[in-house]
């Protein structure tokens, strides 16, 4: 009788071919420490592969995602949204990092803003940090914390937030005249720069500017108010317009000024872009 002889199994050589992914150890340490549900949405996202060389990652628990996730459905765009909002392209962020800046800007363009509690302990647009400073080895640029809730992107366009607001009929009609609204409704980005001067302008002067002869007049005075992108109010920082005017941002605070005019209202956050309302205006003509 021929005895046949046992299969070898040759264990697979340990090679770098054969280690986990980058991304699959932070999605490990994700899952380690009650935040798997994001980590894997993350994953299919695509978004741990695109971390590069850092990331601060705000990573909600297992059960404020699942809250999210309820909420959001089957809303793909949604998520997507959401996900680039509870990530910073900015390496390394840690507690005390957040303390000392108080705030730092997502994927999504949305900035957060981070505070101090009752308690002293530091939160994130109101969401408690349950795990500070988590680090992956594979990933030296990228500190976790864990928060208590999912954060919210913007829900409303810069068209929609007009149109909650009593102050800026004027605004509106303009844009309407101008067929101007798909811009403030669309998926770019935009920084408004909203002058309540409008609301104060004479009467007669409106309707001259109404009229199809002075809608170049129009036009021009509207885009010096709209400047290209998600501008914060940065003391220091520098913003162009769609009319190519350049404007300073100067102090801080109640004296807080972009191109000589004071700042009323500042960054409301809208779904594409933000919202600064000014005193005055750039000027007719």
């Amino acid at each position: 009788m021929r005895v046949r002889p046992l299969p070898v199994h040759r264990a697979a050589p340990l090679t770098p071919r054969g280690w986990p992914s980058r991304a699959s150890s932070l999605l490990l340490r994700l899952t380690a420490q009650g935040a798997g549900a994001f980590g894997r949405a993350l994953d299919e996202g695509g978004f741990l592969d695109e971390l590069g060389s850092g990331a601060t990652i705000l990573a909600p628990s297992d059960e404020a995602f699942s809250e999210l996730a309820e909420c959001l459905g089957h809303d793909r765009a949604a998520m997507l949204r959401s996900l680039r909002l509870h990530v910073s392209p900015r390496p390394g962020l840690t507690v005390a990092d957040l303390e000392r800046r108080g705030r730092l800007d997502s994927m999504l363009g949305q900035r957060l803003y981070a505070d101090l509690d009752d308690e002293g302990s530091v939160r994130v647009d109101g969401a408690q940090l349950l795990q500070t400073d988590l680090r992956v080895a594979s990933h030296p640029g990228v500190v976790i914390h864990i928060l208590d809730r999912a954060l919210a992107p913007a829900e409303f366009d810069l068209l929609e937030l007009l149109h909650l607001s009593d102050n800026f009929g004027r605004l509106l009609h303009a844009c309407e005249v101008l067929d101007m609204e798909a811009l403030l409704r669309g998926s770019l980005p935009y920084t408004l720069l909203a002058p309540r001067g409008l609301m104060t302008l004479p009467t007669w002067e409106w309707h001259e500017l109404l009229r199809p002869a002075a809608r170049p007049t129009l036009e021009t005075y509207l885009h010096r108010h709209i400047v290209p992108g998600r501008s914060y109010l940065d003391e220091g920082a520098r913003l162009r317009s769609l009319g190519g005017q350049r404007m300073d941002v100067e102090g801080a605070g109640a004296r807080l000024h972009v191109g000589g005019r004071r700042v009323l209202v500042r960054d409301v956050e809208a779904r594409n872009g933000l919202i600064h309302v000014i005193d005055g205006s750039f000027g007719i003509g």
